[in-house]
């Protein structure tokens, strides 16, 4: 009897239920694979657009001087920092970044579970909340999963400066700059960090760079003159600031900041147009009223700068310009004189150039009232 042999080749037939099976399971592994795929890109395009707008703030010190500058030139001895009210939210006219406390272990675990849009978002949201220190926890997961996108990096680096770590802001922009080297504002708002750390020529570098990749941005304009002026360039500086008002005339933190470089180099009469506009474009700001006292009691108006003084200590809400106040009463009581039209002096500003004549409207500072003021600051410390 002859015995056949199983060809091993050859493999059983499926039934028609167990094929179908199989092809409901191959289906289910295609769309996955799909889905997948797809996520980065549209992840990677909303981040883009959802960072797009943001700006930088800018931060406060205090206020303790005769004259108030920003935060953006060092403190000496009659000169003291305050904020720029610029920004973002480049917003913030806020006082010194304030931060909350870290999130909960449990709370930062779940967002490790987060999609990658989602964690953008939150940490978003934490910012402009003004709770760095959640951002800055969401932005260092985020800048984790996506190294190569420079908005994370961007915002990460805004969110360390509101919390006040300068150093890790300098690094988080920088890499933005190296991602994104086109992106102006980011090295706009590298040059902010940079003063705020007393690198004055890094801070120039940074500005420059803005500058030269939008001269239109009346802020990189701006800052470029804050880098001059703490580099001690005073003439380059007055340049920068009129070129950034040539863009946008009333930007009251600019006005103060031409008003303040000029009263440094004693130009008082020069000093009052930038400042009187700084003050009716912002009424609000202690500081503008403080420098337009400064400049008014210099060319001899000290009703009017006694003022100013008391419009700014009821701003400040505090007694530090009592003293400049009470100076200019007793000052005005003794040699009273005509007041000056702000409005017209605040109209008289030009856009450009570098200074220019004197009002004829004003006049020299007495001298007695000039050694009173230096009298006074002296024995105030200043």
């Amino acid at each position: 009897m002859t015995t056949q042999k199983k060809n091993p080749r050859k493999k059983p037939s499926l039934s028609a239920g167990e094929a179908g099976i199989l092809l409901v399971l191959l289906l289910g592994v295609v769309v996955t694979i799909g889905v997948k795929l797809a996520a980065p890109r549209g992840d990677r395009d909303a981040t883009v657009v959802a960072a797009a707008n943001d700006d930088a703030p800018v931060t406060v010190a205090a206020n303790t001087g005769a004259v108030e500058t920003t935060g953006s030139s060092p403190a000496d001895s009659a000169i003291v920092a305050a904020s720029d009210g610029s920004g973002p939210a480049e917003p913030a006219g806020d006082s010194t970044a304030e931060a909350t406390a870290e999130p909960a272990a449990d709370a930062l675990a779940a967002w490790r579970t987060a999609t990658t849009p989602d964690l953008y978002r939150a940490a978003e949201a934490a910012y402009h909340a003004r709770d760095y220190a959640q951002a800055v926890d969401l932005l260092e997961l985020y800048t984790e999963r996506r190294p190569e996108n420079g908005w994370g990096h961007y915002l990460l680096g805004l969110a360390r400066w509101k919390q006040g770590d300068l150093e890790g802001a300098v690094r988080a922009l920088e890499q933005c700059t190296e991602l994104a080297p086109d992106l102006a504002k980011a090295h706009r708002n590298l040059a902010r960090v940079l003063l705020d750390a007393g690198d004055a020529a890094s801070a120039l570098a940074a500005a420059d760079r803005a500058v030269a990749l939008d001269s239109t941005d009346a802020a990189a304009q701006r800052v470029r003159g804050l880098a001059l002026a703490a580099a001690g360039r005073g003439e380059e500086a007055e340049q920068a600031y009129r070129a950034a008002l040539a863009l946008d005339p009333d930007a009251p933190w600019t006005l103060n900041d031409l008003g303040l470089l000029l009263i440094r180099q004693e130009r008082f009469a020069e000093a009052l147009p930038p400042l009187a506009r700084a003050v009716l474009a912002d009424s609000s700001v202690a500081v503008f009223r403080n420098n337009l006292g400064v400049a008014l009691e210099r060319t001899g108006h000290a009703a009017q700068a006694a003022e100013q003084y008391a419009a700014a200590a009821r701003l400040a809400g505090d007694d530090r310009y009592a003293a400049s106040e009470e100076r200019c009463r007793e000052l005005a009581a003794r040699r009273p004189g005509a007041p000056v039209e702000l409005a017209a002096l605040a109209a008289s500003l030009p856009a450009a150039g570098a200074g220019g004549d004197e009002p004829a409207a004003l006049t020299t500072v007495p001298a007695d009232t000039t050694a009173a003021v230096v009298a006074a600051r002296e024995e105030n410390g200043r």
